[in-house]
């Protein structure tokens, strides 16, 4: 709790050590997707199976050349917001780093809240510039990406592991 305190970059540093490979068969399933855009779908209809506090949004064209992806806190609960979604920044940069490869950089991010007391350690992270006090938690990446081929896709890979988060999501869905 006072590493928590001290370094509001700490969920940026968690997520940012985990990989596809972390995941199971939704991580397998992102990294031999097609394109990035069919990753990020995949990411958002099967959020349940690897990030249930977090409702995911993609905007392919939000202007300017880049699109949007999105993450919003569902724990509502406010001493932990920020951490919440710092982490899931660090887990999506992370994941994009895995599929596009150790050279991809967002534009830009940004964040509902204020910068904190580690502004320069989120930017260095993130490796990008980061706007703070927004309407929206948001990444901004090249939109020409979102359809270009990934480097690991496997279709048989991909359309099986579709299979098995079909499966898992109707029995996680089916309890509910």
């Amino acid at each position: 709790a006072d590493e928590m305190a001290s370094n509001d970059a700490w969920g940026l540093e968690v997520g940012s050590r985990l990989g596809l490979t972390d995941y199971g068969f939704y991580g397998y399933a992102l990294i031999c997707s097609p394109t990035l855009r069919k990753a990020l779908e995949f990411s958002i209809k099967y959020h349940q199976l690897a990030t249930p506090t977090v409702m995911m949004s993609l905007e392919p064209d939000a202007g300017d050349g880049v699109a949007h992806f999105g993450v919003e806190d569902t724990l509502l609960v406010p001493a932990i917001y920020r951490f919440n979604i710092l982490l899931q920044f660090g887990l999506v940069y992370s994941l994009f780093r895995d599929m596009l490869g150790p050279d991809f950089r967002f534009v830009y991010a940004q964040m509902r809240f204020g910068p904190g007391n580690m502004p320069e350690r989120i930017s260095d992270l993130l490796q990008c510039p980061v706007r703070y006090d927004r309407d929206r938690n948001i990444v901004a990446f090249d939109q020409d990406l979102l359809d270009a081929p990934l480097r690991r896709a496997n279709m048989a890979t991909w359309q099986a592991t579709r299979q098995i988060c079909d499966d898992l999501l109707e029995k996680i869905t089916s309890v509910t």
